[in-house]
């Protein structure tokens, strides 16, 4: 079931989605100093890590916004890179 809301996991729960691809949904772990945020909802569990859980947060309301590429029928149609 895909789920909209981002859930809060361990970085145990996490490896487990990277592994099995299960649950769909959204989810952010903490890892050491920063956050790995998971997009599962299409089943692909794709992952960023970020310094912050804010920027986490935002990397789900716009995946292009780090320079991760948004993709659609398999070409990179956005990618937006923020510096210092």
């Amino acid at each position: 079931m895909k789920q909209n809301s981002i859930q809060y996991i361990t970085s145990d729960e996490m490896d487990k989605i990277i592994e099995t691809y299960e649950p769909e949904g959204l989810f952010i772990a903490q890892e050491g100093d920063g956050f790995t945020a998971i997009d599962n909802n299409s089943g692909e569990a794709y992952t960023e890590y970020f310094k912050t859980k804010a920027e986490a947060e935002l990397w789900f309301r716009n995946p292009g916004i780090f320079g991760v590429p948004i993709y659609k029928d398999g070409y990179a149609v956005l990618t937006v890179e923020i510096t210092d």
